[in-house]
């Protein structure tokens, strides 16, 4: 987890009181959790570049803000066009997932899954894949 300053230092914006409750994940997710109360609205700033809802795949240019769709079940979060985020199924234990199977999603989805490549390391070493 880190400052949006820290992973922008040279935007502005990043340190203001736009991007103050936001954080970025790694370098390829930007979350924005709600802070208050009972909003179903969050003004979010997006740095420079593209962006993509993680939940709606929507796209959005960055070097703005933006109002999007927020609650306590569904919090703002934002890829950077390109990333490959690795997802899990849901679980009910944190400790044990309900499968050990990890789905690379990109964002936003590109129009046939053979397009997508990565690599993925784990414990057991390098794996290539497709």
């Amino acid at each position: 987890m880190r400052a949006m300053p820290l992973e922008f230092p040279g935007d502005p914006q990043s340190w203001g009181e736009l991007a103050e409750h936001q954080y970025c994940f790694g370098a390829e997710l930007l979350l924005a959790p709600l802070y208050y109360g009972f909003s179903r609205i969050r003004v979010v700033y997006l740095p420079q570049g593209s962006w993509c809802d993680v939940w709606s795949g929507e796209r959005f240019e960055g070097g703005r803000a933006i109002r999007c769709r927020a609650g306590p079940e569904e919090i703002p979060v934002f890829a950077r066009a390109g990333a490959i985020i690795p997802w899990l199924d849901p679980s009910p234990d944190t400790l044990l997932p309900a499968s050990q199977k990890l789905d690379p999603r990109p964002h936003p989805a590109p129009a046939r899954t053979e397009d997508i490549a990565f690599v993925s390391l784990s414990e057991g070493g390098y794996t290539p894949g497709q």
